[in-house]
């Protein structure tokens, strides 16, 4: 995948800048997406990786929420 991180989780999530280099969101602020290395870790849940691993984390994250609804 050639996409910016901050781009995907962008997508879905709203973006703070703590500095140059990192980031983190309104949503989950134990979240640091770093810019340099295309990466991200959510230290509350003890997971991060790249821009895939993230798609794949956010879409198992709210497909588990949809099912406890039905």
């Amino acid at each position: 995948m050639n996409t910016n991180i901050l781009d995907i989780i962008g997508s879905v999530l709203t973006l703070i800048q703590i500095n140059d280099n990192v980031w983190s969101s309104k949503e989950w602020d134990s979240l640091r997406i770093w810019v340099d290395t295309q990466s991200w870790y959510r230290f509350s849940r003890g997971v991060g990786g790249d821009a895939e691993a993230f798609i794949r984390y956010y879409n198992h994250e709210y497909d588990e929420t949809d099912f406890s609804l039905v």
